[in-house]
């Protein structure tokens, strides 16, 4: 006995099919999206945290040359002043001498930084730091 389904009605089941499909595969993507974002960006607030502090340990640099470097770097990948924030510990560097431990810190949350409206990571805050000795006498 062979059954014979018609081919306008495998039609509109395919339609049903992606139906179910599509929305799940678009979800995939953008979480996929989002992901690759935030471990570019995430790399990039590294790299920014790593060079700033190589100022920061520099003899005749000060807190505000950390903070345009930091600018320079960010300003670069297209992310404003205003999106994220920088400390340094300790806070004044001036008063550091050879061997004390400098460290900078980089926070921003991810909602100030998405390609697409946030999904997935609309309360991920990216935070980087680099600790180096100071070369101050």
């Amino acid at each position: 006995m062979t059954t014979h389904i018609s081919q306008k009605r495998r039609t509109g089941a395919t339609l049903v099919e992606a139906a179910f499909v599509l929305p799940v595969l678009f979800l995939l993507l953008l979480g996929f999206m989002e992901m690759s974002q935030m471990g570019m960006t995430s790399q990039m607030v590294t790299n920014a945290a790593m060079q700033a502090c190589r100022v920061a340990v520099v003899d005749g640099y000060s807190q505000s040359d950390v903070l345009n470097t930091v600018q320079q770097i960010m300003a670069a990948e297209g992310i404003a002043s205003g999106s994220y924030t920088v400390t340094t510990n300790p806070g004044d560097l001036t008063t550091t001498h050879q061997g004390t431990a400098i460290t900078v810190t980089i926070n921003i949350p991810f909602r100030n930084i998405e390609w697409i409206p946030p999904i997935f990571l609309n309360s991920v805050t990216l935070k980087a730091s680099a600790t180096l000795s100071s070369e101050r006498p």
